[in-house]
């Protein structure tokens, strides 16, 4: 049953004449007149009734449906699939036309069937007519002559999607043509990043000409685009490393290289502008202690390293934020030497944490009053200067 089914298909032909279909089938020529809703034999004249069309005239299609041998059927498709490239045809003739035959093998009542085939007959004479044009078979919407060319021009394919953009492509006359699907497409992420015209012009026309060249996937899609169009937003200077004619996958690995650069730049000043804050705590005198504030990354490295513990690069974010301090407590004697890192956090206004090597947490005796001298220390800084979590620091 499957090799007839399969054969009975690749031996089927469309051709399309204003609405109507030439379906030449065995030794029946016939047409079906979607518009009237009769089925012809185009040799004899004779008016087919369409219960003996859907039995005789396509037997091994209707049967395949009917005994549930649909999965059978499916499985074939990859060989048309196949033929189509190797005759250099479109695959959306092969897609649309097992559609259309599915219609005529699964569809037993008439209104079903002229109801679906209206539908395809819309798409598969666009497909005819527009060698070029990629159709989506699942398109049910209208189909405006400007569609159409904006389709072709932008190269997208006609479906859901691309109506949406052609629909709101018309309102945003104040871009430049070449741009405005995208522009469509991509409005929320253009209106959140408040770039200005200019520069959203220039990351689309470069995001455009590589997609023509590459596909969206080799360039990391949508998810690329918005990398740069927020780095842009936040480091106007990245807009150089962008030139519309070069490849957008390189030119978003820059911005997003450089992004992370100049972000890891930024939070290092915040850190450091934060930290000076309580600078002061290191004219703290008490016994055989001495107090140190860091503030280059340098420093909490290096007592990440001697600590074993993770100072140098967890804490950056709150630090940059000015939620906490880090501060050092070592030995006057040995005084490059890690002792006891703390963190000391501005919203509970207390050394939550204070660690000895190896984020040992059991505090002895004889350092605790050190911790606490420190803490009150910098209590009064915060009261003095008034530092606040929730208020901007810089």
């Amino acid at each position: 049953m499957k090799e007839r089914v399969l054969k009975a298909m690749i031996n089927f032909s469309f051709e399309k004449n204003k609405n109507i279909y030439d379906i030449r089938y065995k030794e029946w020529e016939l047409c079906i007149d979607i518009e009237k809703e009769i089925i012809v034999n185009r040799k004899t004249g004779e008016i087919i009734d369409y219960e003996t069309m859907r039995t005789t005239v396509f037997e091994d299609l209707s049967k395949a449906c009917d005994e549930k041998g649909r999965i059978n059927f499916l499985s074939n498709l990859s060989n048309l699939y196949k033929k189509a490239d190797k005759t250099g045809k479109s695959k959306i003739y092969t897609t649309m036309e097992v559609s259309i035959l599915e219609i005529i093998g699964c569809n037993k009542r008439k209104e079903f069937f002229f109801s679906e085939m209206r539908k395809k007959d819309k798409l598969y004479s666009l497909a005819i007519s527009n060698p070029n044009l990629s159709i989506s078979i699942h398109y049910n919407g209208d189909v405006p002559e400007r569609f159409v060319d904006f389709c072709l021009k932008n190269g997208v394919t006609l479906g859901n999607d691309s109506y949406k953009a052609f629909q709101l492509s018309k309102k945003i006359n104040n871009y430049p043509e070449d741009v405005r699907l995208l522009v469509a497409q991509f409005d929320k992420m253009i209106d959140d990043s408040k770039l200005p015209k200019e520069y959203v012009v220039k990351i689309l026309r470069c995001y455009k000409n590589s997609l023509l060249k590459y596909g969206e996937y080799t360039l990391g899609g949508r998810y690329r685009l918005s990398d740069i169009f927020f780095g842009v937003a936040d480091y106007p200077e990245l807009i150089k490393l962008i030139d519309t004619q070069s490849s957008f996958a390189l030119a978003g690995k820059a911005v997003v290289k450089n992004y992370k650069l100049l972000k890891y730049q930024e939070e290092q000043e915040r850190i450091e502008k934060s930290q000076k804050r309580i600078k002061e705590l290191e004219t703290l005198i008490y016994r055989d202690y001495c107090f140190i504030v860091p503030t280059t990354l340098k420093e909490f490295v290096d007592e990440g390293k001697q600590q074993h513990n993770c100072v140098g690069h967890f804490y950056n974010n709150s630090m940059s934020k000015g939620e906490i301090f880090i501060y050092f407590i070592r030995k006057k004697n040995k005084s490059g030497e890690s002792y006891i890192t703390c963190c000391f956090n501005v919203n509970g206004n207390e050394t939550k944490e204070a660690r000895y090597k190896f984020n040992d947490s059991d505090i002895r005796r004889e350092d605790k009053e050190a911790i606490h001298k420190s803490e009150d220390f910098i209590k009064k800084i915060v009261k003095e200067k008034g530092i606040e979590t929730n208020k901007p620091v810089f």
